[in-house]
């Protein structure tokens, strides 16, 4: 079984290209790509599919993103989190995040990164076996 992902993403034309880019891997099953972490938790909340990966936009980086986080972590507690963000942060990485990416990373990068962390002891695979 391949592992889910969403994909949010505050730029439109950006979300559709990784929309599109994982869409055809035959590795990945892409749930949602939404504008906004608020737009997956809604999702959630009405019964959507967990995802068992998240890339999620590095704008998010404001004072309620510890909040966000809490609450997509009780919706989906298997979810592996990768931040895009769009320079390198010097910040201490955010605990819930498992990996930090530059947002002009290419995708076939963020693909192995994925793919690492899918078939790693972490998140993705706990989920795939708990289906």
């Amino acid at each position: 079984m391949k592992p889910t992902l969403a994909i949010i993403e505050a730029h439109p034309a950006l979300r559709e290209v990784w929309q599109m880019y994982f869409c055809i891997q035959p590795e990945f099953e892409v749930v949602v790509a939404a504008e906004s972490m608020e737009e997956l938790v809604a999702m959630l909340l009405d019964g959507g599919r967990k995802p068992h990966l998240i890339l999620v936009d590095g704008s998010y980086l404001r004072p309620v993103y510890g909040e966000d986080l809490s609450l997509l972590r009780k919706l989906a507690p298997q979810a592996g989190l990768v931040l895009m963000q769009e320079v390198q942060s010097t910040v201490t990485p955010l605990a819930n995040v498992s990996e930090h990416l530059n947002k002009h990373t290419s995708p076939p990068v963020i693909k192995q990164t994925l793919l690492r962390m899918s078939t790693s002891s972490g998140a993705a695979s706990a989920a795939m076996r708990a289906r």
